[in-house]
Parts: structure tokens; sequence; C-alpha cells
């Protein structure tokens, strides 16, 4: 998937493909470094990274 379709998402979405990679009790802490999923998660809730 890529960067400008996650942008496309609504949060649901996003929130949902999260939950299918990650189980559906998903926890910020264990996404997996340089995940597209994770890193559009962190870019909406203004936790960007390096």
């Amino acid at each position: 998937m890529s960067n400008e379709d996650l942008e496309k998402m609504t949060d649901e979405e996003l929130d949902e493909a999260i939950a299918k990679e990650y189980g559906e009790d998903w926890d910020p802490a264990n996404f997996e470094k340089g995940d597209p999923l994770a890193d559009e998660f962190f870019r909406r809730i203004g936790i960007v990274g390096d």
C-alpha cells in the first residue's frame, strides 16, 4: 500500500487496516519500525519519526 493510499484512508479505515495487520487489540508499542501503517498512524496523531 502506498503512502498516497494511506493518506486517503479515513481514520476508521486506517484503524481497520492496523487491526488486520496487528490484531484487534493492537498496541502502538508493537508496531514494526518502518511499517507504513505505523508511520501513518503516528503522523495523524502528531508524532513524526526521524
